[in-house]
């Protein structure tokens, strides 16, 4: 058990430049099959919120196979899913306005996935903006 784990972990290590690599190769995020392939085993936002909001009766098993993703599934079709895809456009264009109208030399560019070296095992995605870093939400409420 002991070996399984540490190969495991060994499998998520990553250098600095390893994930800077990860995050310019990954900037096309769904329509990549490297987004993909590296989102897999990893606590994303998604998983975390999902574990957070568990109700009792959720079986654990559905839970690890989730975080494990061996039951990868295409999510465009719920709800809140479907508007982010729908408005992301439109989300950035208006924040990349609004940016542009407080910051001298604002720019928005997309961005990959980002990998913390010292947490490999989670995800974050960001939307890079000069020095600054800030996520950008579609909210369908």
């Amino acid at each position: 058990m002991q070996w399984t784990c540490d190969a495991f972990v060994q499998y998520f290590l990553a250098t600095p430049q390893q994930c800077q690599n990860l995050e310019t190769m990954t900037r096309a995020q769904n329509n990549s099959l490297l987004w993909k392939r590296h989102r897999e085993w990893r606590v994303t936002a998604t998983v975390a919120h999902d574990i957070l909001t568990l109700k009792p009766q959720t079986a654990p098993l559905a839970v690890i196979n989730q975080v494990m993703k061996r039951e990868q599934s295409n999510l465009s079709h719920i709800e809140s899913v479907a508007f982010g895809l729908r408005y992301e456009g439109k989300a950035k264009e208006e924040y990349k306005m609004e940016m542009e109208c407080l910051h001298e030399q604002f720019q928005l560019r997309e961005c990959g996935l980002v990998v913390e070296p010292r947490f490999p095992c989670s995800l974050l995605l960001r939307m890079v903006s000069g020095h600054a870093h800030a996520t950008v939400k579609v909210l369908s409420k």
